[in-house]
């Protein structure tokens, strides 16, 4: 990962927050461009949620490894987030146009790498299901805040962990707009972010 092009994208972003308490000062980092590609899961389903999708269980430990042999394994600091486990498929999505399916349950877990949600990227919910796919995680970066530019990516559009139907999943899109796109699309981008300390 030495040419990812890291950067801070804020400061004691989770502090005090967590059903344990996050108490290290740390700064939120992540990278200029996405770094990989994969699908949020192998079929078009969100059944799981966000927990357990194929990007959660498989995906992400991959990036942890990677991750903590470049930047070391003390300095990445582990975190409670609350985590989608499970959607409803037959009410409406609070991604409104019709769609159908949103997420119902949630799970406090131990997170050293993660996807960002939409709440992160934008400052609010665009095609986020319902306020389980938001949690702790409610407010805005700081840098996608003074500077839009970041919050996207002209080199390929990237997964977001927001459920947004019972098929779709989040997503950054490298125009610079927020979608959603079927679960198995092989073409997303995966763009994690870390607490340094």
């Amino acid at each position: 990962y030495s040419n990812a092009g890291w950067i801070v994208g804020d400061l004691d972003y989770h502090l005090h927050r967590g059903d344990t308490e996050t108490t290290n000062h740390h700064v939120l980092i992540f990278p200029k461009s996405p770094i990989g590609t994969a699908q949020m899961n192998t079929t078009d389903v969100t059944t799981g949620g966000y927990k357990g999708s194929n990007m959660w269980t498989t995906t992400i430990p991959l990036y942890v490894t990677a991750i903590q042999n470049a930047f070391g394994s003390t300095h990445i600091l582990s975190h409670r987030e609350l985590l989608t486990k499970s959607i409803n498929k037959t009410i409406a999505s609070g991604a409104g146009a019709g769609r159908v399916g949103c997420s119902n349950d949630w799970e406090w877990t131990s997170v050293l790498v993660n996807l960002f949600n939409e709440n992160m990227v934008y400052g609010e919910k665009i095609f986020t299901s319902s306020f389980y796919d938001v949690g702790e995680c409610n407010s805005q970066i700081s840098l996608m805040q003074l500077d839009k530019s970041t919050s996207f990516s002209r080199n390929g559009w990237y997964w977001l962990r927001s459920v947004t139907s019972s098929t779709y999943f989040c997503n950054a899109y490298n125009s610079g707009d927020a979608t959603g796109t079927a679960a198995s699309n092989p073409a997303g981008s995966v763009r994690p972010y870390f607490l340094l300390y």
